[in-house]
């Protein structure tokens, strides 16, 4: 390098056509630091500071541009010419004015008092949604107006400083925190308004923080960090920083960091060994890597992986010394508030500048080295890393982050020796290798990885005794159960399962054949062009854009794989048994959902590799261990009788047998083989004409297993002995005399279910009840409509629509060619969806149900629904809810509401709205509230066994609310509230001696909030609140 002088600088900058300091400073930064620190003057001879020369966007250039190239808005001058109107912008803003007008009202003080009285305008947030601009005006030029017109009258916020004093009594609330985690409205009104009220009633007990109480702190919590004295202690945290450094060095001294593995070197071999073309692929395949490099070498990473487009940071070395010298900066604190951009360079490229400018003051190095801590676990013969951990923490710290290497040689990390496996299985009677694992993981896998002929040794595998699934059983439990697939036969008998899987795969085959599966198209050879022809990379490559390709290569040809995706090595996890010890000492962390939020990598790594090691460290509480022993005394204490009972009361022992003993479950909770149903067609028939049954009703009433099978397995079988519908020939007669009804709309109107019988059942009984209504003849005839249109001058079929909709429908079914001559409108093309389209569609598109047909072909659907609603239900078959389906459901169910119908099967009560009414006028009657009498209401209680108001709410809402609102008497006669009275609640706190609210809401909640809705003076008298008092700070 030349040593920087008047004449060399001259000679660079002459000889290398330097023109500029910003090409000197990028070229050559020492020469450009050495000029600006020794020689300013030279600078100014030879490469004077540039006048900048006039913008050429001046007021005639923007004008002439936008007149020759016909530029209509500021937008689009912007996205054609940006320098032109960032400097219109900028300089010239009355200009954009002049030549794009914004098509906005002057706003003055009075159009803005105009408009807000006019447009009654009664709020400044309505005004800035309506009308911005006046808003921006009145706001930036008139604020007094908006005070004036719009002023702030908020109303009163609920949160008042009694209000705030009632709540924190009333619930007993003893500090901010709790405040702020039940009522964030009331703490953010009292911290915001009312700062003296939270000291009133939450005094802060302030502790003077001396050196003495911050050493006794310190000593008497363990405090290992000064992180965790920040976390935990606060405020002693920052009086030790503020007023006794030293004391923090003393107490907590900064550790100091152990060179990484990722140097220069290593990052340049990892780039070239696997090929990493880009940061990002950096970060993401090996981010200690990335991150070293881009706070330690960023030259590195402009050098291996630049950015395109980016320019080379201003700060360099001579930069940042001539920055130092001139402005005289003294630390390294003044560096980074002044000149954040050239700390953060040295910072991060150049440490040792940092170092040798402005070196830390009074940091002594670390006593311990490597020697010094051989000699300390050799003196005082340290067996263990946990014994020098707790015995000489610095020490530990020291090896742990300089020197890990040296704690894997002077202390051999597993305490898992063959003589200490062998003095486990011995002590603890170990008798299983899955009792090794269930009880000593740590031991099992040392002995697994390390000492495998150990285990042979120690715990042999035991010949199993024979299960009690053989061959012959497993036939007839599928006989017996019918069970028809692979699946259904391991979701109910895993143990069978299991047993004829591995035992018996044959027997599989013979009784459940797994369909035969047409070849794959993804041979060796059609994998091995995938990966070719399009350049795939990566096996995560392969698996997101061919995942079947992938999973057959990965289960049929893993040699390939190998062979065209070969698996790139990993670095090792930084992630070690000692790094998760240390993070978890240092930090602080108290359990696994903080090491999991806090450092998921940690978590990730001991879940998998150390799951004893979390068991040591952090471990699960209150968590129940389902071993067999445990299953079987729960099973028998509780008499559990079913599996489902299991399940339902204790998932967790259910999903652990199932797991782990499912031979257990065989054994304990055997699974019952149902027998074959009585009830068959023969025997349903002989019951109804033995008995004399007359309604389905009856039939369910009295049978109900019957009733079941009838409906789910012969539903013809229902409709051939007892007939559906009240409506008989008969009985529409006999309805239509006594009512005296004379049209078939009155009919429809009063009887729906009636009407549509006879429509469908009985069509000539509706002519020979109504006959005018066939006979009477239409008043739109041909010359009629001729005469409207005449009169009216009617000009479209849409206003002959709207104001005669009745001739209007004459004439589009009787007299089309009527309205083609009349009012031909725009010519339609024949409708391509005719019943042969509609049903060739739905064949050749595989349509299974109406919603696709009407999501993918919404055209096709409406003509169906308009023109051929027999096509709808012949090709696709509408509902599973019939009659029969829905009676079924409100009689098993116990349904005897429509809205309790509607809330557990829309589907059935939309289909009976829509297609049986009389059938919800049968099973579900609708009752006004006037209609319900005391009478009603006290049956509805007793055959129900109703015994709260919600239930009452819930099985009929229309009784609730008669009872409400006419018989509120009864309600409290029948349904007593609450059981918390007065008296009850004085006796349970007397009878279980409880001495505050906080005690009484936590233990009995429900009393808690009686006494507070509705007896607050009883809880004033047997449970008052305490009077905070402020205790003079010691």
């Amino acid at each position: 390098m030349p040593k920087w002088t008047e004449d060399t600088i001259r000679a660079v900058v002459n000889e290398q056509g330097v023109t500029s300091r910003t090409q000197l400073f990028h070229e050559y930064p020492r020469a450009y630091g050495a000029a600006r620190k020794r020689y300013p003057g030279l600078l100014d001879d030879l490469l004077p500071v540039k006048v900048r020369t006039p913008s050429k966007w001046t007021e005639e250039t923007i004008r002439a541009l936008v007149d020759e190239q016909g530029i209509t808005s500021r937008t689009q001058l912007d996205r054609e010419h940006p320098g032109a109107y960032a400097a219109a912008r900028l300089r010239y803003p009355d200009l954009l004015d002049d030549l794009f007008p914004k098509n906005i009202t002057e706003w003055t003080e009075d159009t803005i008092r105009a408009v807000v009285n006019e447009q009654g305008v009664t709020s400044r947030k309505q005004l800035f949604h309506e009308y911005p601009g006046a808003y921006d005006a009145a706001r930036k030029r008139y604020p007094d107006l908006l005070d004036e017109v719009l002023p702030r009258n908020l109303p009163p916020h609920k949160w008042t400083e009694d209000a705030v004093r009632s709540v924190v009594a009333e619930e007993g609330l003893t500090s901010r925190a709790e405040l702020r985690r039940k009522h964030p409205g009331a703490y953010g009104a009292a911290r915001k308004r009312y700062p003296d009220l939270l000291d009133k009633l939450f005094p802060k007990n302030i502790t003077e923080w001396t050196e003495d109480t911050i050493r006794a702190l310190v000593d008497e919590h363990g405090v290992t960090s000064r992180k965790q004295l920040q976390r935990e202690h606060s405020g002693a945290y920052y009086a030790a920083r503020k007023r006794y450094p030293d004391l923090l060095d003393e107490l907590l001294p900064v550790k100091v960091r152990t060179p990484s593995k990722w140097t220069e070197e290593t990052i340049r071999a990892l780039v070239d060994e696997q090929g990493i073309t880009s940061r990002k692929q950096l970060q993401r395949e090996h981010s200690g890597a990335y991150e070293a490099a881009h706070t330690r070498y960023p030259d590195l990473l402009d050098e291996l992986l630049p950015v395109k487009g980016r320019t080379p940071s201003k700060w360099t070395e001579e930069t940042i010394r001539a920055l130092v010298d001139e402005q005289g900066i003294t630390s390294r604190k003044q560096l980074q508030r002044e000149h954040s951009g050239a700390y953060e360079a040295a910072h991060t490229r150049y440490p040792d500048l940092l170092d040798e400018l402005l070196p830390v003051k009074g940091r002594t190095p670390s006593k311990w080295t490597e020697e010094t801590i051989r000699a300390l676990v050799d003196e005082q013969g340290i067996t263990s890393r946990k014994q020098l951990q707790r015995e000489h923490s610095g020490a530990y710290e020291a090896a742990h982050t300089r020197y890990p290497d040296l704690l894997d040689d002077l202390l051999r990390r597993s305490k898992w020796t063959e003589d200490t496996i062998r003095a486990v299985v011995d002590e603890q009677g170990i008798t299983s290798r899955t009792q090794l694992q269930r009880e000593s993981l740590g031991a099992y896998a040392a002995a697994r990885l390390r000492y495998p002929d150990l285990l042979d040794e120690l715990l042999p595998v035991k010949v199993r005794t024979p299960s009690k699934w053989t061959e012959e059983t497993i036939r007839a439990l599928v006989d017996e159960q019918g069970i028809t697939s692979r699946g259904q036969l391991d979701r109910e008998h895993p143990g069978a399962y299991e047993a004829a899987h591995t035992r018996y795969p044959d027997l599989l085959d013979e009784l459940l054949p797994v369909k035969v599966r047409t070849p794959s198209k993804w041979t060796e050879e059609t994998i091995c062009a995938l990966v070719d022809k399009q350049g795939i990379t990566s096996r995560g490559q392969l698996q997101r854009e061919h995942p079947s390709a992938y999973q057959a290569a990965l289960k049929r040809y893993p040699d390939l794989l190998d062979e065209l995706l070969p698996v790139k090595v990993r670095t090792p996890s930084k992630w070690t048994e000692e790094t998760i010890r240390a993070v978890v000492d240092e930090q602080g962390i108290t359990s696994r959902k903080q090491l999991q939020r806090e450092h998921s990598g940690a978590y990730q790594t001991a879940l998998k590799r150390y799951p004893d090691l979390l068991d040591e460290l952090l471990p699960k509480k209150n968590v129940a261990i389902w071993t067999e022993g445990a299953i079987r005394a729960l099973v028998d204490e509780q008499g559990v009788t079913s599996r489902g009972q299991l399940q339902r009361e204790n998932p967790s022992a259910y999903q652990t047998a199932l797991k782990r003993y499912p031979d257990l479950l065989d054994e304990l909770l055997p699974a019952k083989v149902r027998t074959p149903s009585k009830w068959t067609e023969e025997t349903i028939r002989a019951l109804v004409d033995e008995q004399g049954i007359t309604s389905r009703k009856q039939l369910q009433r009295e049978h109900p297993g019957a009733y079941k099978a009838a409906i789910q397995r012969y539903p013809d079988l229902l409709d051939d002995l007892l007939r559906r519908s009240k409506w008989t020939e008969d009985t529409i007669r006999a309805v239509v005399d006594e009512q005296g009804i004379t049209s078939r709309k009155q009919l429809d109107r009063e009887h729906p279910g009636a009407y549509g019988a006879a429509l469908k059942r009985y069509p000539g009984l509706l002519d020979d009840l109504f006959p005018e209504t066939t006979l009477s003849p239409n008043k739109w005839t041909e010359d009629t409509i001729r005469a409207l249109f005449d009169e009216q001058g009617i000009t479209s079929r849409g206003q002959l629509q709207r104001e005669h909709s009745g001739a209007y429908a004459a004439a589009l079914k009787r007299y089309p060619d009527l309205l083609d001559e009349f009012l031909p409108g725009k010519i339609r093309t024949p409708y391509k969806w005719t019943e042969e389209t509609i049903r060739a569609l739905v064949d050749e598109q595989d349509i299974t149900s109406r919603g696709q047909l009407d999501r993918e072909h919404p055209g096709a659907y409406a003509a169906a629904c308009l023109r051929y609603p027999d096509l709808l239900d012949d090709l696709l078959r509408r509902s599973k809810w019939t009659e029969d389906t829905i009676r079924a459901v409100v009689d098993e169910q116990g349904i005897t509401s429509r809205t309790q119908l509607q809330r557990a099967n829309p589907g059935a009560y939309a289909a009976a709205r829509s297609r049986y009414s009389d059938l919800l006028d049968e099973l579900l009657p609708k009752k006004n509230a006037a209609i319900w009498t005391e009478g009603d209401i006290r049956a509805l209680v007793d055959e129900h066994g109703i015994t709260s108001r919600g239930q009452l709410y819930r099985v009929n809402p229309r009784a609730h609310q008669a009872a409400i609102e006419n018989f509120p008497a009864l309600l409290d006669e029948l349904l007593r509230r609450s059981k918390w009275t007065e008296d009850t609640i004085c006796a349970l706190v007397d009878k279980q001696g409880i001495t505050s609210r906080g005690q009484l809401q936590r233990e009995h909640s429900g009393a808690y909030e009686a006494a507070r809705k509705r007896y607050p003076d009883l809880l004033d008298e047997l449970l008052p609140l305490k009077k905070t008092v402020n205790t003079p700070a010691s």
